[in-house]
């Protein structure tokens, strides 16, 4: 099955695991929450890592049932007397990108196009802004025949692009 929903990646630093049963997760910025992880969830082990899926659909009873906010929120893990283990903010989301510390357990983060999940984040390429979007002379359209079109991009960078709908590579 794929999942399309939103995640995040919990990382122990300890030298010891971390059982996440009973643990309670919220977005509070948003309303969401808390859920009280099943004691299905597992552990974290010491020095690793545990995806936790968000769920629209009720797919395992492992996935929040919530979402995470496309336009930004919070993070917050609590136990069970309701006192705060970790929390964290997220920005607003861009397409086919994560949010990502730069180094396992650090605290700057950055937006990767290479998420690494259930992996260290050593060597992940973040980006600080984003670009302006390129600017088409012609809307979406379908078309018989020769079509010119111009783009305009940002100084300093390449447009790739595909005729068959595939993602571009950089090759």
């Amino acid at each position: 099955v794929v999942n399309f929903d939103g995640w995040i990646e919990l990382y122990n630093p300890t030298d010891h695991p971390v059982n996440l049963g009973g643990l309670r997760l919220s977005d509070p910025t948003n309303g969401e929450g808390p859920w009280t992880m099943p004691l299905s969830m597992g552990i974290v082990p010491s020095k690793g890592f545990r995806i936790i899926w968000f769920d629209s659909n009720n797919i395992a009873s492992q996935n929040a049932p919530f979402q995470l906010d496309t336009d930004g929120g919070s993070i917050l893990i609590t136990n069970g007397d309701g006192e705060e283990i970790a929390r964290e903010v997220y920005p607003a989301s861009y397409e086919r990108t994560s949010y990502a510390r730069t180094t396992d357990g650090g605290s700057t983060w950055g937006v990767t196009d290479t998420p690494t999940p259930e992996e260290t984040n050593a060597g992940i390429k973040v980006y600080t802004r984003q670009l302006a979007a390129p600017v088409v002379n012609q809307p979406s359209q379908l078309f018989d025949g020769v079509l010119n079109i111009s783009v305009d991009i940002p100084a300093g960078t390449i447009l790739r692009y595909t005729t068959d709908g595939t993602l571009p590579t950089e090759s």
